[in-house]
Protein backbone atom coordinates (compact mmCIF):
# COMPACT_ATOMS: atom_id res chain seq x y z
CA UNK A 1 0.00 0.00 0.00
CA UNK A 2 2.75 2.37 1.04
CA UNK A 3 4.63 1.77 -2.50
CA UNK A 4 1.55 2.06 -4.35
CA UNK A 5 0.97 5.27 -2.83
CA UNK A 6 4.68 6.66 -2.97
CA UNK A 7 4.51 5.79 -6.79
CA UNK A 8 1.72 7.79 -7.49
CA UNK A 9 3.18 10.83 -5.32
CA UNK A 10 6.05 10.32 -7.79
CA UNK A 11 3.67 10.40 -11.04
CA UNK A 12 2.39 13.42 -9.87
CA UNK A 13 5.42 14.99 -8.66
CA UNK A 14 7.05 13.81 -12.25
CA UNK A 15 4.43 15.44 -14.30
CA UNK A 16 4.13 18.88 -12.58
CA UNK A 17 8.37 19.40 -12.58
CA UNK A 18 8.24 17.86 -16.13
CA UNK A 19 5.28 20.54 -17.06
CA UNK A 20 7.14 23.82 -15.29
CA UNK A 21 10.22 22.69 -17.35
CA UNK A 22 8.50 21.88 -20.25
CA UNK A 23 6.41 25.56 -20.47
CA UNK A 24 9.51 27.38 -19.35
CA UNK A 25 7.79 29.07 -16.55
CA UNK A 26 7.50 31.79 -19.13
CA UNK A 27 4.25 34.14 -16.96
CA UNK A 28 4.21 37.33 -17.76
CA UNK A 29 2.13 40.48 -16.77
CA UNK A 30 1.75 43.68 -19.55
CA UNK A 31 0.18 46.64 -17.24
CA UNK A 32 -2.20 48.33 -18.62
CA UNK A 33 -1.76 52.40 -18.38
CA UNK A 34 -2.42 53.79 -15.21
CA UNK A 35 -4.85 56.46 -16.71
CA UNK A 36 -6.82 52.68 -18.04
CA UNK A 37 -9.81 52.05 -15.95
CA UNK A 38 -12.92 49.33 -16.25
CA UNK A 39 -16.48 50.66 -15.53
CA UNK A 40 -17.55 50.98 -12.32
CA UNK A 41 -20.99 49.28 -12.75
CA UNK A 42 -19.34 45.79 -14.58
CA UNK A 43 -16.97 45.28 -11.41
CA UNK A 44 -20.84 46.27 -9.09
CA UNK A 45 -22.49 44.25 -11.32
CA UNK A 46 -19.84 41.39 -11.60
CA UNK A 47 -20.33 41.36 -15.39
CA UNK A 48 -16.41 41.37 -15.79
CA UNK A 49 -15.75 38.66 -18.18
CA UNK A 50 -16.55 40.26 -21.49
CA UNK A 51 -14.01 43.15 -21.04
CA UNK A 52 -11.53 41.12 -22.54
CA UNK A 53 -11.02 38.66 -26.13
CA UNK A 54 -9.36 36.02 -27.10
CA UNK A 55 -6.32 38.52 -28.56
CA UNK A 56 -6.07 40.17 -25.34
CA UNK A 57 -7.80 43.23 -26.31
CA UNK A 58 -9.79 45.00 -23.42
CA UNK A 59 -12.46 48.08 -22.99
CA UNK A 60 -12.51 50.57 -20.67
CA UNK A 61 -12.15 53.80 -20.52
CA UNK A 62 -8.73 55.71 -20.26
CA UNK A 63 -8.63 59.36 -19.60
CA UNK A 64 -12.36 59.84 -19.39
CA UNK A 65 -12.34 58.75 -23.33
CA UNK A 66 -13.85 55.12 -24.52
CA UNK A 67 -10.94 53.20 -25.44
CA UNK A 68 -9.57 49.64 -25.97
CA UNK A 69 -6.39 48.43 -25.28
CA UNK A 70 -3.93 45.52 -26.74
CA UNK A 71 -0.41 44.78 -26.13
CA UNK A 72 0.52 45.27 -29.58
CA UNK A 73 -1.66 48.92 -29.90
CA UNK A 74 -1.36 50.53 -26.18
CA UNK A 75 -4.17 52.46 -25.63
CA UNK A 76 -6.31 53.35 -29.03
CA UNK A 77 -9.35 55.85 -28.23
CA UNK A 78 -12.83 54.62 -29.82
CA UNK A 79 -13.11 58.01 -32.10
CA UNK A 80 -16.52 58.70 -33.68
CA UNK A 81 -18.43 56.49 -30.71
CA UNK A 82 -20.77 58.59 -28.90
CA UNK A 83 -19.88 61.38 -25.80
CA UNK A 84 -19.47 59.57 -22.85
CA UNK A 85 -20.75 55.94 -23.83
CA UNK A 86 -18.86 53.33 -21.72
CA UNK A 87 -17.83 49.80 -23.13
CA UNK A 88 -18.30 47.08 -21.19
CA UNK A 89 -17.56 44.18 -24.03
CA UNK A 90 -15.56 43.51 -27.02
CA UNK A 91 -16.27 40.16 -28.85
CA UNK A 92 -13.43 38.17 -31.02
CA UNK A 93 -14.29 40.56 -34.21
CA UNK A 94 -13.47 43.65 -32.40
CA UNK A 95 -17.10 44.64 -32.07
CA UNK A 96 -17.70 46.45 -28.58
CA UNK A 97 -21.00 46.86 -26.80
CA UNK A 98 -21.16 50.41 -24.90
CA UNK A 99 -24.20 51.84 -22.97
CA UNK A 100 -25.60 55.04 -22.22
CA UNK A 101 -25.29 55.88 -18.73
CA UNK A 102 -27.66 58.82 -19.33
CA UNK A 103 -30.27 55.64 -19.27
CA UNK A 104 -31.69 57.71 -22.45
CA UNK A 105 -30.71 55.20 -25.61
CA UNK A 106 -29.88 51.57 -26.33
CA UNK A 107 -26.60 51.65 -26.23
CA UNK A 108 -24.73 51.09 -29.07
CA UNK A 109 -22.02 49.01 -31.10
CA UNK A 110 -18.10 50.02 -32.04
CA UNK A 111 -16.56 48.31 -34.77
CA UNK A 112 -12.54 48.87 -33.63
CA UNK A 113 -11.33 47.70 -36.85
CA UNK A 114 -12.92 50.76 -38.94
CA UNK A 115 -13.55 52.78 -35.92
CA UNK A 116 -17.59 52.82 -36.90
CA UNK A 117 -19.97 53.13 -34.47
CA UNK A 118 -24.02 52.33 -35.02
CA UNK A 119 -26.67 53.18 -32.89
CA UNK A 120 -28.44 50.14 -30.93
CA UNK A 121 -32.67 50.04 -31.05
CA UNK A 122 -33.67 52.45 -28.58
CA UNK A 123 -37.60 51.05 -27.92
CA UNK A 124 -35.76 50.52 -24.64
CA UNK A 125 -32.88 51.98 -22.94
CA UNK A 126 -30.29 50.12 -21.80
CA UNK A 127 -28.11 50.76 -18.47
CA UNK A 128 -25.08 49.03 -16.94
CA UNK A 129 -23.87 46.53 -19.59
CA UNK A 130 -23.97 45.91 -23.41
CA UNK A 131 -22.69 42.49 -24.40
CA UNK A 132 -22.17 41.03 -27.75
CA UNK A 133 -21.16 37.75 -28.68
CA UNK A 134 -19.33 36.74 -31.84
CA UNK A 135 -22.43 36.42 -33.87
CA UNK A 136 -23.49 39.69 -33.33
CA UNK A 137 -26.33 39.03 -30.71
CA UNK A 138 -26.71 40.94 -27.45
CA UNK A 139 -27.61 41.44 -24.28
CA UNK A 140 -28.31 44.42 -21.78
CA UNK A 141 -29.51 45.40 -18.21
CA UNK A 142 -32.00 47.70 -19.12
CA UNK A 143 -32.62 51.32 -16.81
CA UNK A 144 -36.26 51.47 -16.87
CA UNK A 145 -37.59 48.27 -17.09
CA UNK A 146 -37.47 45.78 -14.13
CA UNK A 147 -35.93 42.96 -16.65
CA UNK A 148 -33.08 42.19 -18.78
CA UNK A 149 -32.86 42.89 -22.64
CA UNK A 150 -31.80 40.49 -25.65
CA UNK A 151 -31.22 41.20 -29.00
CA UNK A 152 -30.47 38.40 -31.75
CA UNK A 153 -28.44 39.20 -34.74
CA UNK A 154 -30.48 41.13 -37.24
CA UNK A 155 -33.53 41.88 -35.11
CA UNK A 156 -34.50 45.38 -35.48
CA UNK A 157 -35.58 45.84 -31.85
CA UNK A 158 -34.67 44.92 -28.19
CA UNK A 159 -36.57 42.05 -26.16
CA UNK A 160 -37.37 42.60 -22.75
CA UNK A 161 -37.97 38.98 -20.37
CA UNK A 162 -38.95 39.33 -16.74
CA UNK A 163 -38.34 37.34 -14.04
CA UNK A 164 -40.74 38.25 -12.18
CA UNK A 165 -38.62 39.68 -9.25
CA UNK A 166 -37.36 42.79 -8.54
CA UNK A 167 -34.35 43.14 -10.94
CA UNK A 168 -32.09 41.57 -13.41
CA UNK A 169 -28.23 41.70 -13.91
CA UNK A 170 -27.18 39.97 -17.11
CA UNK A 171 -23.69 39.55 -16.84
CA UNK A 172 -22.32 37.13 -19.52
CA UNK A 173 -23.64 36.24 -23.38
CA UNK A 174 -22.07 33.35 -25.16
CA UNK A 175 -21.83 32.21 -28.78
CA UNK A 176 -24.74 29.82 -28.19
CA UNK A 177 -26.84 33.09 -27.16
CA UNK A 178 -27.05 32.02 -24.15
CA UNK A 179 -27.49 34.59 -21.13
CA UNK A 180 -25.92 34.51 -17.48
CA UNK A 181 -27.48 36.66 -15.14
CA UNK A 182 -28.89 37.16 -11.39
CA UNK A 183 -32.33 38.59 -10.25
CA UNK A 184 -32.72 40.64 -7.37
CA UNK A 185 -34.82 38.72 -4.81
CA UNK A 186 -34.86 41.37 -1.84
CA UNK A 187 -33.55 45.14 -2.72
CA UNK A 188 -33.01 45.66 0.91
CA UNK A 189 -31.08 42.45 2.02
CA UNK A 190 -29.75 42.15 -1.23
CA UNK A 191 -30.66 38.50 -1.69
CA UNK A 192 -30.28 36.95 -5.63
CA UNK A 193 -30.89 33.78 -7.26
CA UNK A 194 -28.82 33.23 -10.40
CA UNK A 195 -30.23 32.08 -14.35
CA UNK A 196 -29.10 31.37 -17.25
CA UNK A 197 -31.69 32.65 -20.37
CA UNK A 198 -32.09 31.43 -24.34
CA UNK A 199 -34.42 33.51 -26.58
CA UNK A 200 -36.31 29.91 -27.67
CA UNK A 201 -36.37 28.47 -23.56
CA UNK A 202 -36.83 31.54 -21.51
CA UNK A 203 -35.29 31.56 -18.30
CA UNK A 204 -33.82 28.84 -16.00
CA UNK A 205 -32.95 29.02 -12.62
CA UNK A 206 -29.90 26.96 -11.15
CA UNK A 207 -29.65 24.48 -8.88
CA UNK A 208 -28.52 26.27 -5.80
CA UNK A 209 -30.94 25.83 -3.42
CA UNK A 210 -30.57 22.34 -2.25
CA UNK A 211 -27.82 21.08 -0.37
CA UNK A 212 -28.02 23.68 2.77
CA UNK A 213 -27.78 26.66 0.32
CA UNK A 214 -30.47 29.80 0.27
CA UNK A 215 -30.90 31.40 -3.08
CA UNK A 216 -28.49 34.31 -2.37
CA UNK A 217 -25.76 34.07 -5.37
CA UNK A 218 -25.44 35.22 -8.74
CA UNK A 219 -24.25 33.76 -12.34
CA UNK A 220 -21.47 35.79 -13.27
CA UNK A 221 -20.10 34.22 -16.98
CA UNK A 222 -19.88 31.17 -19.20
CA UNK A 223 -18.12 29.74 -21.73
CA UNK A 224 -18.88 28.75 -25.31
CA UNK A 225 -18.59 25.06 -24.97
CA UNK A 226 -22.51 22.90 -25.91
CA UNK A 227 -22.49 21.85 -22.84
CA UNK A 228 -21.70 24.90 -21.65
CA UNK A 229 -20.20 25.64 -17.99
CA UNK A 230 -21.34 28.13 -15.81
CA UNK A 231 -19.45 30.39 -12.86
CA UNK A 232 -20.91 32.59 -9.89
CA UNK A 233 -20.91 33.20 -6.64
CA UNK A 234 -23.60 31.67 -3.35
CA UNK A 235 -23.69 32.37 0.42
CA UNK A 236 -24.82 29.09 1.91
CA UNK A 237 -27.75 29.38 4.71
CA UNK A 238 -26.41 28.68 8.19
CA UNK A 239 -28.55 28.26 10.91
CA UNK A 240 -30.13 32.30 10.99
CA UNK A 241 -27.32 33.91 8.59
CA UNK A 242 -26.36 34.20 5.53
CA UNK A 243 -22.32 32.70 5.50
CA UNK A 244 -20.08 34.99 3.20
CA UNK A 245 -20.06 34.30 -0.63
CA UNK A 246 -17.82 30.91 -2.27
CA UNK A 247 -17.31 30.92 -6.19
CA UNK A 248 -18.65 27.93 -7.85
CA UNK A 249 -18.96 26.32 -11.39
CA UNK A 250 -22.02 24.44 -12.63
CA UNK A 251 -22.27 22.50 -15.88
CA UNK A 252 -25.24 22.53 -17.80
CA UNK A 253 -28.18 19.62 -17.17
CA UNK A 254 -26.47 19.43 -13.76
CA UNK A 255 -27.98 19.00 -10.57
CA UNK A 256 -26.18 21.35 -8.11
CA UNK A 257 -23.31 23.54 -8.57
CA UNK A 258 -19.98 22.42 -7.16
CA UNK A 259 -18.01 24.83 -4.59
CA UNK A 260 -14.32 25.98 -5.35
CA UNK A 261 -12.40 25.34 -2.89
CA UNK A 262 -11.12 28.24 -0.71
CA UNK A 263 -7.27 29.24 -0.82
CA UNK A 264 -7.18 29.99 2.86
CA UNK A 265 -9.54 27.75 4.34
CA UNK A 266 -8.19 28.75 7.54
CA UNK A 267 -8.90 32.54 6.76
CA UNK A 268 -11.89 33.05 9.03
CA UNK A 269 -15.70 33.54 9.57
CA UNK A 270 -15.19 36.02 6.54
CA UNK A 271 -13.08 34.28 4.01
CA UNK A 272 -14.98 34.05 0.98
CA UNK A 273 -14.75 34.55 -3.04
CA UNK A 274 -16.51 34.75 -6.25
CA UNK A 275 -15.75 33.51 -9.84
CA UNK A 276 -16.00 36.38 -12.36
CA UNK A 277 -14.73 34.38 -16.11
CA UNK A 278 -14.62 30.91 -17.43
CA UNK A 279 -12.55 29.77 -20.62
CA UNK A 280 -13.52 27.42 -22.93
CA UNK A 281 -11.17 25.00 -21.41
CA UNK A 282 -12.78 25.06 -18.04
CA UNK A 283 -10.38 27.94 -16.04
CA UNK A 284 -12.73 30.13 -13.92
CA UNK A 285 -10.67 33.29 -12.93
CA UNK A 286 -11.76 35.11 -9.02
CA UNK A 287 -11.05 36.59 -6.02
CA UNK A 288 -10.97 35.41 -2.32
CA UNK A 289 -10.49 36.77 0.60
CA UNK A 290 -11.66 38.25 3.88
CA UNK A 291 -15.20 40.18 3.27
CA UNK A 292 -15.06 39.61 0.02
CA UNK A 293 -18.71 41.28 -1.16
CA UNK A 294 -17.08 44.67 -0.38
CA UNK A 295 -14.85 44.14 -3.66
CA UNK A 296 -12.18 46.26 -1.66
CA UNK A 297 -9.72 44.65 -4.40
CA UNK A 298 -6.36 45.95 -2.37
CA UNK A 299 -7.21 43.20 0.55
CA UNK A 300 -8.28 40.25 -1.78
CA UNK A 301 -6.14 37.30 -3.94
CA UNK A 302 -6.61 36.79 -7.64
CA UNK A 303 -7.18 32.96 -8.19
CA UNK A 304 -7.51 31.00 -11.34
CA UNK A 305 -9.14 27.50 -10.60
CA UNK A 306 -8.44 24.99 -13.66
CA UNK A 307 -9.56 21.46 -13.21
CA UNK A 308 -7.40 19.04 -13.11
CA UNK A 309 -4.88 21.04 -10.74
CA UNK A 310 -7.28 22.81 -8.26
CA UNK A 311 -7.67 26.30 -6.85
CA UNK A 312 -4.32 28.31 -7.60
CA UNK A 313 -3.02 31.50 -5.89
CA UNK A 314 -2.05 34.09 -9.12
CA UNK A 315 0.49 35.19 -6.96
CA UNK A 316 2.69 32.43 -7.12
CA UNK A 317 3.07 33.21 -10.88
CA UNK A 318 4.02 36.67 -10.80
CA UNK A 319 6.88 37.07 -12.90
CA UNK A 320 10.74 37.98 -10.89
CA UNK A 321 11.60 41.35 -11.62
CA UNK A 322 8.38 42.85 -13.65
CA UNK A 323 7.54 45.57 -10.86
CA UNK A 324 4.36 43.57 -9.89
CA UNK A 325 4.04 42.58 -6.20
CA UNK A 326 0.70 41.28 -5.54
CA UNK A 327 -2.27 40.23 -7.67
CA UNK A 328 -5.68 40.98 -6.00
CA UNK A 329 -8.39 40.09 -8.52
CA UNK A 330 -8.31 37.69 -11.64
CA UNK A 331 -11.06 39.72 -13.70
CA UNK A 332 -11.59 37.83 -16.81
CA UNK A 333 -9.76 34.32 -18.78
CA UNK A 334 -9.45 34.21 -22.32
CA UNK A 335 -9.24 30.61 -24.35
CA UNK A 336 -5.18 31.81 -24.53
CA UNK A 337 -4.16 31.28 -21.01
CA UNK A 338 -4.44 35.53 -20.58
CA UNK A 339 -6.24 37.25 -17.23
CA UNK A 340 -7.15 40.58 -17.01
CA UNK A 341 -5.53 41.56 -13.57
CA UNK A 342 -6.11 44.01 -10.95
CA UNK A 343 -3.21 44.31 -8.34
CA UNK A 344 -0.45 46.33 -7.28
CA UNK A 345 2.11 47.57 -10.00
CA UNK A 346 5.05 49.23 -8.60
CA UNK A 347 3.30 50.75 -5.08
CA UNK A 348 0.22 51.68 -7.23
CA UNK A 349 -3.14 49.65 -8.16
CA UNK A 350 -3.11 48.96 -11.83
CA UNK A 351 -4.93 46.66 -14.78
CA UNK A 352 -2.81 44.26 -16.24
CA UNK A 353 -2.80 41.34 -18.72
CA UNK A 354 -1.22 38.25 -17.43
CA UNK A 355 0.00 35.20 -19.23
CA UNK A 356 0.74 31.81 -17.62
CA UNK A 357 2.70 29.71 -19.82
CA UNK A 358 3.78 27.69 -16.64
CA UNK A 359 0.35 26.02 -16.06
CA UNK A 360 -0.15 23.68 -18.30
CA UNK A 361 -3.92 22.21 -19.97
CA UNK A 362 -5.43 19.12 -17.61
CA UNK A 363 -4.86 16.75 -21.20
CA UNK A 364 -1.01 17.80 -20.83
CA UNK A 365 -0.76 17.18 -17.31
CA UNK A 366 -2.83 13.54 -17.97
CA UNK A 367 0.09 12.91 -21.04
CA UNK A 368 2.87 13.61 -18.47
CA UNK A 369 1.54 11.87 -15.66
CA UNK A 370 1.02 8.68 -18.00
CA UNK A 371 4.78 9.39 -18.95
CA UNK A 372 6.14 9.42 -15.51
CA UNK A 373 4.22 6.41 -14.80
CA UNK A 374 5.64 4.81 -17.87
CA UNK A 375 9.16 5.50 -16.77
CA UNK A 376 8.69 4.22 -13.36
CA UNK A 377 7.57 1.17 -14.51
CA UNK A 378 10.51 0.99 -16.89
CA UNK A 379 13.17 1.89 -13.89
CA UNK A 380 11.59 -1.27 -12.36
CA UNK A 381 12.21 -3.50 -15.26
Amino acid sequence: MKKSILRALLVDAFALAFAGLAFGQSNSIVALPNTFSIDNNALNYYALSALMNNHGTVVGVNNGVASSWNSNTGAVAMTGAPNSFIPTSINNNGIAGLYDPSGSSGGSLYNTNTSSSTMLPSNIDTYGSVIVNDNGDVSASSYSTPGALFMANGATSWTAYDTGINGVGPTDLNNNGVVSGYDIVNPVSGLAEPFTYTQAGGVNYLPVSGNNVFPNAGATALNNNANYEVVGWGSPFSGSEYAVPEAWTYMKGASSVNYIPLLDPTGGSLEGSLAFSVNDMGWVAGMEGNNVVSLNLSSMMGFLYVPGLGNLNLNNYIPQGSGWSSVYAALSVNDNKQILIEGDYNGSTQLGVMTVNSVPEPSCLASLSGLGLLLIRKRRK
